[in-house]
């Protein structure tokens, strides 16, 4: 009777094994790998996930192999930026030899006297992305600004990618070399999650942007505080991500957390691996929603994305001020944004501008003259309709600022640019 208990137990421990290692293998057949080792479920990739170490070397190579003639180039101080005298694969944009996108057209140091010069900083909605120059939100707001009697000039520093970090030292390392009076800052707030992101194929898996970034962070004292700068050589960066547990930069990765790529010795079975992603806490991929450091979640006005953000903000528009400039914040909303507000609902991110407020610091919102709008994106980013709309309200705004502060007469010659009133006066 023992004997055939046994027997019984055995048989059943046997099948029980075959119909694991049969489970084992139809898991595998129905999910995929990729060269980085990273497995998938159709399009959701299985835990523990895999730092696209291969992927970004390969994306690399094919970088260097035509750096000379590409449009985005690696920096050592801005983690990228547009090269110069440069033109995109399509031939939509064009740089000039400050790598600013023009038409192109060379500007100098110091405007022209009686010129109120501006200067947009920001991502790419602020660079124009998906239009030529001629229909982007920048080229309208010079048009709109000289149809309204002002003799201005526009420049416009934007470059696709960037995070609120990024714009804000492109600023500081080559938008005050030209001595602009104006300085937008196109806020997209979005950019608040790249603001707390090192490396941008950790943070967006199929970015084509696969350099390293500066990264601020807000030292115990309510600093700001500059990491990787200058940045990871892009011949280092696949080598770094693909040791990245040891890397230093770790801990300030906002878009790594380990538990998600430790290698437990039960998710070395893919049947299992599969299993504890579909059970576990919904993790839409890497980098996603849940894919974060602990704390507040990034729309959460306590969470590091907003506070980083709103601080390095307030370091620019201190800055520009101390320049003798005048710092003007511009909402760039997105349609999600727009839907919420035709909703009679408040995006979590208008926490920035009233904050922003609070220090006198200007913000223009063009998304009220926006909402009900139709036609306003061509795909991600602004339809020339879209862009007239920003134009003419944050033109609006600047002859509003110029009528009150009594110095729009300054900028149609009247008077020398030497003798205009400093920020401080404005």
């Amino acid at each position: 009777m023992k004997s055939r208990w046994i027997n019984n137990l055995i048989l059943l421990l046997i099948a029980t094994l075959l119909g694991l290692g049969v489970c084992e293998v139809i898991a595998r057949l129905i999910t995929t790998t990729n060269a980085d080792g990273q497995a998938y479920y159709g399009k959701r990739p299985l835990l523990p996930y895999r730092f696209p170490a291969e992927m970004v070397r390969k994306k690399m190579e094919y970088y260097f192999n035509r750096q000379s003639e590409a449009y985005v180039i690696d920096d050592p101080l801005l983690g990228w930026t547009i090269g110069p005298n440069r033109t995109n694969i399509e031939g939509m944009y064009r740089s000039n030899s400050a790598g600013i996108r023009s038409r192109p057209q060379e500007y100098t140091s110091v405007p022209a006297a009686g010129t109120l010069r501006i200067a947009l900083f920001g991502d790419s909605f602020t660079h124009g992305d998906e239009e030529p120059f001629e229909k982007t939100w920048g080229y309208f707001l010079e048009k709109y600004l000289t149809e309204d009697g002002l003799s201005a000039e526009v420049l416009n520093f934007g470059v696709p990618a960037y995070g609120i970090g990024q714009a804000y030292l492109r600023w500081k390392h080559l938008g005050i070399k030209f001595n602009p009076r104006i300085v937008v800052f196109g806020f997209q707030p979005e950019n608040m999650k790249r603001t707390v992101n090192i490396f941008r194929s950790l943070y967006s898996r199929n970015t084509w942007v696969v350099f390293s970034k500066p990264r601020f962070i807000i030292k115990p004292d309510g600093e700001l505080k500059l990491l990787n700068s200058p940045v990871i050589p892009p011949e280092e960066v696949a080598d770094t991500l693909e040791n990245f547990q040891e890397s230093p930069l770790s801990e300030y990765e906002y878009w790594y957390k380990p538990d998600n790529y430790h290698r437990y010795f039960l998710l070395k079975s893919r049947l299992i691996s599969l299993l504890y992603t579909f059970f576990s806490e919904y993790r839409p991929r890497p980098g996603g929603r849940q894919d974060h450091r602990s704390g507040p979640h990034y729309w959460d006005i306590e969470g590091e994305p907003m506070r980083t953000s709103l601080l390095i903000l307030k370091q620019f528009a201190r800055d520009a001020r101390e320049a003798g400039e005048i710092p003007i914040i511009l909402h760039i909303p997105k349609k999600n944004d727009l839907k919420l507000l035709e909703q009679g609902i408040t995006p979590a991110h208008y926490h920035v501008f009233r904050e922003l407020e609070k220090d006198g610091i200007m913000v223009v919102d063009p998304a009220p003259k926006m909402k009900g709008e139709s036609r306003l994106y061509k795909h991600s980013h602004y339809s020339s309709r879209g862009g007239r709309i920003v134009a003419r309200v944050l033109a609006n705004a600047i002859v509003k600022l110029l009528a009150e502060k009594k110095v729009s007469a300054a900028f149609q010659g009247k008077i020398p640019s030497r003798d205009l009133p400093k920020s401080s006066e404005l």
